[in-house]
């Protein structure tokens, strides 16, 4: 097993010392956080570092964690893995003296907080324009800003993302972990795509971004690229 020096109460950009034995001498060895390992470049998340096994077998580094961490996949853009989902592992990957290969692993790293979640209520049979109310958690992010925002989001084998935003609100992260605030959403996006017209690109959603001391997106709670943390809306129709 990978022995880590903390493996509880973490957080992205956090430095934990991981240590190892077994390994040929002399050898490389890869230091990978994901939340599986497969031994395969299009299954696996990159290298957090590579390191040498001394005289022994042994290893001893440092690593920085990642938060979010992303999963290469062998067709289209990489998998997001949020590690405050309690998911993500540290593999310690080379050669055992015989040349077979050796995979550590450190067991489950538990991170501080959970992912982003998101509903709208009402969410289905929606007026062209309507006030809907907008709630949900971001544990670990207590007296913090999140932003709301409609758009499209789609998902192709050739890349992820959204468009068409409208405008955005922000509110604040309560000291239980919840947000709520209303939101007025809208059938036509910002770019005229109709979210009831067949066969747009993707489906509208409203979407939560948690935000960082400064403003800025913390990924740890959600990918804000591709909106990763999103609730469908349905507006009544034609």
């Amino acid at each position: 097993m990978l022995q880590v020096s903390r493996t509880t109460g973490l957080a992205g950009g956090d430095e934990v010392r991981v240590s190892g034995r077994g390994f040929a001498p002399g050898s490389e060895v890869r230091i990978v956080q994901c939340d599986v390992f497969v031994d395969w470049i299009d299954g696996d998340c990159p290298d957090r570092t590579v390191t040498t096994a001394g005289s022994t077998g042994r290893i001893a580094t440092r690593v920085a964690l990642g938060d979010p961490v992303f999963r290469r996949m062998e067709f289209g853009e990489p998998t997001t893995v949020y590690c405050r989902a309690d998911v993500c592992r540290l593999f310690a990957v080379g050669d055992a003296p015989d040349g077979t290969r050796l995979v550590l692993d450190s067991g489950a790293l538990r991170f501080r907080g959970s992912p982003a979640t998101i509903a709208a209520t009402p969410s289905t049979d929606l007026a062209a324009e309507q006030w809907v109310t907008v709630h949900g958690t971001a544990y670990g992010a207590e007296g913090r800003q999140v932003r709301i925002v409609q758009h499209a989001c789609f998902e192709i084998i050739q890349e992820t993302g959204c468009y068409g935003e409208r405008p955005t609100v922000t509110t604040w992260v309560r000291a239980d972990g919840s947000y709520a605030t209303p939101y007025r959403v809208n059938r036509w996006l910002a770019d005229g795509t109709d979210c009831v017209e067949p066969g747009f690109l993707g489906s509208c959603v409203l979407s939560v971004t948690v935000l960082d001391r400064d403003g800025e997106p913390d990924d740890s709670f959600g990918y804000s690229a591709n909106g990763d943390m999103m609730t469908p809306i349905a507006f009544a129709g034609p």
